[in-house]
């Protein structure tokens, strides 16, 4: 998306892509119901098979519809007019103060790993996501944590929609105002502080009804957050577009890796308060958020190795 749209749209757009995991959290919980309870032993198949099968088959076709939609580089797609095509790159160049010499230079892909690796920034944005990341792990576990507010049977499914609901608003809102604002850092710094407060309260309170709106404000918080953290580091290295995409996927491979770990930060044996999970999860929003609020700072003096090829393809000026 970021070899797309200019800076004052990306944002929205990021977020638009998220809010597949809010709708999925939302969703998963409508469809597990119905299809564990409406499922259950039918063809002497239990109930949370059936959910695999139905849901796998879904993720299977819209992969192989995907294939035939999605558009690859402007430079190089099939599927637009030149006229398009050119409209495309004249906007980005317009909008991140290229030339078009330079947009029309490209880098190997591991001319453009290692120029992502030897910039200090990639590390930066890495640990941002990391952190934000490793923070939703409590996703997995939702219905667990429902569990143990006495919630039952298929009412643990129905209970998560709200959560996720309420996600989906602060996910299709907030990412609005940055791009309006043109801010990244505060938006970020404020999101991950009001689910390091939500985090702090649900280890704190024991009061259910407390708890679980404590709950949906901590996973919107994490859930607006994660496409501003890639937005930010999209616009910080804007050039080479091969840089970024690299820095966009390091940070986000990384960030997934969380789930090893995440998946022990919430034992069974913790029921009902959960205490571990939730301490480390406060722990992780409360750097992140210390870390977005000096950002700025940190991108200024951390250390920059520019390869010879990334020097060339910007005309000799690293951005």
């Amino acid at each position: 998306m970021s070899a797309w749209y200019k800076k004052s749209e990306i944002g929205k757009r990021f977020s638009l892509f998220f809010t597949a995991l809010c709708f999925a959290g939302a969703a998963s919980g409508l469809v597990s119901g119905a299809v564990i309870s409406g499922l259950e032993g039918a063809r002497g198949i239990r109930g949370w098979r059936w959910l695999f099968i139905v849901e796998g088959a879904g993720t299977v076709f819209s992969g192989f519809v995907a294939k035939f939609i999605l558009l690859d580089y402007p430079q190089n797609t099939k599927k637009i007019t030149p006229e398009e095509r050119e409209l495309a790159i004249v906007r980005l160049i317009h909008d991140r103060k290229t030339t078009t010499a330079m947009a029309g230079k490209k880098l190997s892909p591991l001319q453009a790993v290692r120029a992502a690796v030897g910039d200090f920034r990639t590390y930066l944005f890495m640990i941002l996501y990391m952190l934000d990341n490793g923070s939703t792990t409590i996703s997995y576990f939702i219905p667990t944590v429902l569990k143990s507010m006495g919630y039952q049977g298929t009412d643990v499914q129905w209970m998560t929609v709200p959560i996720w609901s309420v996600g989906v608003v602060f996910l299709l809102v907030m990412p609005q105002v940055a791009d309006r604002t043109g801010d990244r850092r505060w938006n970020i710094t404020a999101g991950t502080a009001m689910s390091f407060v939500s985090a702090l309260v649900c280890y704190k309170v024991k009061k259910d009804a407390v708890r679980y709106v404590f709950m949906c404000f901590y996973i919107s918080g994490l859930y607006y957050t994660l496409p501003l953290i890639l937005t930010w580091g999209s616009e910080t290295m804007p050039l080479p577009a091969e840089k970024r995409a690299v820095v966009i996927a390091i940070a986000n491979s990384v960030g997934n890796l969380s789930a090893v770990y995440g998946s022990h930060l919430w034992p069974s044996s913790d029921a009902p308060d959960y205490s571990t999970g939730f301490i480390a999860v406060a722990c992780f929003t409360g750097v992140c958020s210390v870390l977005a609020a000096i950002g700025p700072f940190l991108c200024r003096i951390l250390p920059k190795f520019p390869t010879k090829e990334e020097l060339e393809v910007a005309d000799g000026q690293v951005i």
